[in-house]
């Protein structure tokens, strides 16, 4: 978290990991991959950014 700006708007699966680190940032949106959900309707919600750097 030092690395990153606190006013982001933080994007995770759904694990329960981010759950609290989420709080920590303006806002924590999540896509349920369990769910087969890799991106939201209108497409602001997804972490396939990050996946797709590694």
């Amino acid at each position: 978290m030092t690395n990153v700006d606190r006013a982001s708007h933080l994007m995770t699966d759904e694990s329960g990991v981010y759950t609290r680190v989420g709080r920590e940032f303006n806002g924590h949106s999540t896509v349920n991959h369990s769910a087969s959900e890799y991106v939201t309707t209108g497409g602001f919600k997804h972490s396939n950014t990050v996946e797709n750097f590694f």
